[in-house]
């Protein structure tokens, strides 16, 4: 088995072609990015995936950014503390798809910054507990929303989804502390919804009322057990 400093070196000599398109970094064990993982090397990446990673964080030095990049995926990276330097708007201006997924030491975003992803389509949060959230806003671009066991964003919910008149589906699932949806949510603000799943949100009051979100075609509502003003589980399409 390789150690951590032989894994680090083993990836500095990998340094893939400038033209590639797709990137996937799995069980690396090293802390750090490689020193070619850099926007100047790697002008045509269009999707990066890190999985399975012992990395701290993701960065490059310089000013650079990754123009090219649609999507990216962070899954399973247990040691990551820090998206600080990739998430932000100017290093980021195409991209499309933002999934995290399970990064349990992840312990804060600035998620007004999503709000200026103004090509976001879909965005992903789920299994980061640690999280301390600095805002959270969303773009009117975003199409797909799924937020799960992230940290408390009780203070930007139901804030956030005001105005959201492209977003298609959402999904609150296992978030604490959140108590309300106003039913003007629903009817004024997400004329587009067609799919929601909320469940496990054990603080959850009110979405207001069964007959706020009768119009929405996919419906799933279950496990919220201070939630009144409908019947659980509520399962519809």
């Amino acid at each position: 088995m390789k150690t951590q400093d032989e894994e680090q070196e083993m990836l500095e000599a990998f340094c893939p072609h400038q033209d590639i398109k797709f990137l996937e970094l799995r069980g690396f064990k090293g802390e750090s990015t490689p020193t070619w993982f850099r926007p100047s090397h790697l002008k045509s990446l269009v999707q990066l995936r890190l999985m399975f990673a012992h990395i701290l964080e993701v960065s490059w030095t310089g000013s650079e950014v990754f123009s090219s990049i649609i999507d990216l995926y962070i899954l399973y990276c247990p040691r990551l503390l820090s998206l600080e330097r990739i998430l932000q708007p100017a290093s980021l201006p195409a991209i499309k798809v933002i999934v995290i997924r399970e990064c349990e030491a992840l312990s804060y975003l600035q998620g007004e910054r999503f709000g200026e992803f103004s090509s976001l389509k879909e965005l992903k949060l789920s299994k980061c507990p640690n999280v301390h959230w600095n805002g959270l806003v969303l773009p009117l671009s975003l199409i797909s929303l799924h937020l799960e066991d992230c940290g408390d964003v009780s203070n930007y919910i139901p804030s956030c989804l005001v105005n959201l008149e492209n977003l298609v589906h959402m999904s609150l699932i296992r978030l604490s502390y959140i108590k309300s949806i106003p039913a003007e949510i629903w009817s004024d603000n997400l004329p587009e919804i067609e799919t929601i799943e909320i469940s496990g949100c054990p603080d959850l009051v009110s979405i207001g009322g069964s007959k706020s979100i009768e119009h929405i075609k996919n419906a799933f509502v279950e496990s919220c057990a201070k939630l009144m003003g409908l019947i659980q589980p509520l399962k519809r399409g």
